[in-house]
């Protein structure tokens, strides 16, 4: 059986997704690096590009990745 991942504007076949991104948004500020967001995208093996989430940090974004892709055994996997 197929797992899918529901973006919330998409409906994806985890099976589709060659692998996972994520990509940190940062800014400078006087001198500092300040991490704004970490943006979590899907590439497809098609080669396209598909925005999933956006999360505090780089390690929020693994942590989801770990906990409910990984280990759910539901069929539709809600993002939020």
């Amino acid at each position: 059986m197929p797992k899918w991942l529901d973006t919330g504007s998409q409906l994806l076949n985890l099976d589709f997704i060659a692998k996972f991104q994520v990509v940190e948004m940062t800014r400078e500020v006087k001198g500092q690096v300040i991490v704004e967001k970490a943006v979590l995208k899907a590439l497809m093996k098609d080669g396209e590009q598909i925005n999933i989430a956006a999360f505090k940090n780089r390690m929020d974004a693994v942590t989801w990745m770990r906990t409910r892709l990984r280990n759910s055994e539901e069929k539709v996997i809600q993002v939020r």
